[in-house]
């Protein structure tokens, strides 16, 4: 019971001292952005690999919205939500306001992403998740 309650007790420890730890210079900044997954979520995770968005876009009916994002020299990211829902990512060309249609998908067959960075200004690495058959 001893052992139980220590575990629990170093995990909670830990868990509430990950963000300080992940902050450090020389350690990993990484984050799953899966399609369908709970907006106020990506954006939580989205942003603490890559930090405040450049813009944010919404629609009219208020149904969409699209946070673009510092990525590399040349290319920012657009990550596209749908009723509260991600819905895809988009690269788009540094210095132009021309966004991919929703519908242009331009990694179809992915379920998901996933951003890492060393340290704290180190660059973006964007790799892809496909978990459908």
């Amino acid at each position: 019971m001893k052992k139980i309650i220590g575990l629990l007790f170093f995990t909670i420890i830990v868990s509430g001292c990950a963000p300080i730890l992940e902050n450090m210079p020389g350690f990993e900044h990484t984050a799953a952005l899966i399609l369908g997954s709970e907006q106020s979520k990506v954006i939580q995770d989205a942003e603490h690999v890559l930090g405040e968005p450049l813009d944010v876009l919404n629609d009219k009916e208020g149904k969409l919205q699209v946070r673009r994002y510092k990525f590399m020299a040349a290319n920012d990211m657009a990550l596209y939500f749908y009723d509260g829902r991600f819905v895809q990512l988009a690269l788009v060309d540094v210095g132009t306001d021309n966004y991919p249609e929703p519908s242009d998908h331009q990694f179809g067959k992915m379920t998901g992403f996933i951003l890492s960075k060393q340290g704290k200004n180190g660059e973006v690495k964007l790799s892809f998740l496909n978990l459908r058959k």
